[in-house]
C-alpha cells in the first residue's frame, strides 16, 4: 500500500511538471503600501506591496501601467528612493536595498531594530535614515537608525524611551535636516525630534499644541525653504516656518498617513487619510477632504509628480490610484498590478465560471477563465471570506465562509 501511495504521488507530480508554465490572471489590484518617485527619470515611480516576500513595482509612464520588477523575502514597513535611483525598505529587524531598481537585494540583518519608515539623501546614495524602535533590557526606545554606507551598516539613535518612531524625512533643499516622528506607548502622545547635522544629533522639537493627540504619523519637508515643514498627527496637521522652533496647528483631521509636497508647485500637499486623501494648495495652511473615484482604505502611500503638480499618486489596500486634477478626482490605475493575496476560490464545474475572495478586495467573479473579473458586492463586514462553494446545479446559489473559519 505504501508503495503503491508512492507512485500515485510521483506521477502526480511529473504531471505537473509537465503542464505549461503557469499565466497570473488577475483580478488586477492588491496592497500598495509605498510609493517613491525615481530621482533619475520623472516619470518612473516605484511601489512596494504589502506582502512576504515583498514585491517591487515600476511604472515607467507616470503610473499608467506598472511591471513587477522583482521580490524580497522581507516585510516591507518603509520604503524610499535616493540618489541613482537605490531603493531603500525597512522591515523588522532587517534592511534590503536595491542599486539595480528591484531586480536584485542585499539584506542586512539589525536584531531587535525595527526600520518602521525610510527617508533617502536626494543627492547622496549611500546616505539615508529610518525612524522606528529599538528593544534594548526590556523597553522599546524610539530611535533614528542611519546609514553612510549604502546600508552595510547602520548607527542607532535612541531619542525617546517608552516611545517608537513612526515617519521620517530630510530635507531636499538642506539634506542635513532631518525630521523624526513617533509617540510614547504608554499614552499614544506625539514628539518629534529634529536633526541639523545628518542624524547626528537630535533636538526635541514638539509641538506644543499636539500634547492631547495621538501619534505622529507623519512629517514633509517644503521642497526648496528648509525652515518649512509640516507634521500630521492622528487629529490634525502643523505647521512651521522656523524649523521647529515653533508650530501653528493648521487643521483638524484625521490620521495623515503619509504627507507629500509636490516639487512643482510647493503650494500643493498631499495627505493620505483612513478613506480618503486630504488636498492643501496653499502650502499646508488649508485642507480638504477628497474621495471621488477611490475605494478601499488605509492611504499609506501619496506622492506628487516631480514636473506636473496637477498629477498626483496613491495606494492603499485595494491598489493604486492616479489623479490629473491635484487629488480632487480620482482613478484606478492597475494595469500590470496582480499581487492580491487568494483566500479562496471556486469552480462551477462544466463552465468557464469561477469565484475568487481576495485579502481586502472583496469577492470577483469570472465568467470567461479569468480573461475578465467582475467584483460582487457583499454584504458582510467583519472580515474577508475564507470559503466559497456554488451548487452544482443552480449556479445562482453561492454558498460563503467568512473570517477565520
Amino acid at each position: 500500500m505504501r508503495r503503491g501511495t508512492t507512485l500515485f504521488l510521483a506521477v502526480v507530480l511529473l504531471a505537473f511538471t509537465a503542464q505549461a508554465a503557469w499565466e497570473c490572471i488577475g483580478p488586477e489590484g492588491g496592497p500598495i503600501t509605498h510609493l517613491a518617485r525615481s530621482t533619475v527619470d520623472d516619470q518612473t515611480l516605484y511601489a512596494v506591496t504589502g506582502s512576504y516576500p515583498f514585491k517591487l513595482l515600476r511604472s515607467q509612464d507616470e503610473g499608467q501601467t506598472w511591471e513587477n520588477v522583482g521580490s524580497c523575502n522581507g516585510y516591507p514597513y518603509g520604503m524610499d528612493v535616493g540618489a541613482d535611483d537605490v531603493i531603500y525598505v525597512g522591515g523588522a529587524g532587517a534592511t534590503y536595498v536595491s542599486t539595480d531598481g528591484g531586480e536584485t537585494w542585499s539584506t542586512n540583518y539589525q536584531s531587535y531594530h525595527y526600520f518602521w519608515r525610510m527617508a533617502a539623501h536626494p543627492t547622496d546614495p549611500d546616505v539615508a535614515h529610518a525612524a522606528g524602535y529599538v528593544y534594548d533590557s526590556g523597553d522599546y526606545s524610539m530611535a533614528v537608525m542611519s546609514t553612510t554606507d549604502g546600508g552595510s551598516s547602520w548607527t542607532t539613535n535612541e531619542l525617546e524611551s517608552d516611545a517608537r518612531g513612526r515617519c521620517v524625512a530630510i530635507s531636499s533643499a538642506d539634506p542635513d535636516r532631518v525630521l523624526a516622528g513617533g509617540y510614547i506607548t504608554t499614552s499614544y502622545t506625539p514628539v518629534l525630534y529634529l536633526s541639523t547635522n545628518g542624524g547626528v544629533s537630535w533636538t526635541d522639537v514638539t509641538p506644543a499644541g499636539s500634547s492631547g493627540d495621538y501619534y505622529m504619523q507623519s512629517v514633509g519637508f517644503h521642497p526648496t525653504d528648509p525652515d518649512i515643514a509640516l507634521a500630521g498627527s492622528y487629529y490634525g496637521v502643523y505647521r512651521t516656518t522656523n524649523c521647529g522652533a515653533s508650530w501653528t496647528e493648521t487643521q483638524s483631521q484625521y490620521y495623515n498617513y503619509t504627507m507629500d509636497y509636490s516639487p512643482a508647485d510647493a503650494d500643493v500637499v498631499i495627505s493620505g487619510g483612513y478613506n480618503g486623501v486630504y488636498r492643501s494648495t496653499d502650502g499646508g495652511l488649508g485642507w480638504n477632504q477628497y474621495s471621488s473615484g477611490l475605494t478601499g482604505n488605509y492611504f499609506d502611500a501619496a506622492e506628487v509628480s516631480p514636473v506636473d503638480a496637477t498629477l498626483a499618486y496613491v495606494g492603499n489596500d485595494e491598489g493604486f490610484f492616479r489623479s490629473t486634477d491635484t487629488g480632487v478626482t480620482w482613478e484606478a490605475s492597475n494595469s500590470g498590478i496582480i499581487v492580491g493575496e487568494v483566500l479562496a476560490y471556486c469552480w462551477h464545474g462544466g463552465s468557464s465560471t469561477l469565484y475568487k475572495s481576495m485579502v481586502d478586495l472583496g469577492i470577483y467573479k469570472t465568467d470567461s477563465y479569468g480573461a475578465g473579473w467582475e467584483q460582487m458586492s457583499m454584504p458582510l463586514a467583519c472580515g474577508d471570506v475564507c470559503g466559497i462553494a456554488v451548487s452544482p446545479t443552480d449556479p445562482d446559489q453561492i454558498l460563503v465562509l467568512e473570517g477565520d473559519g
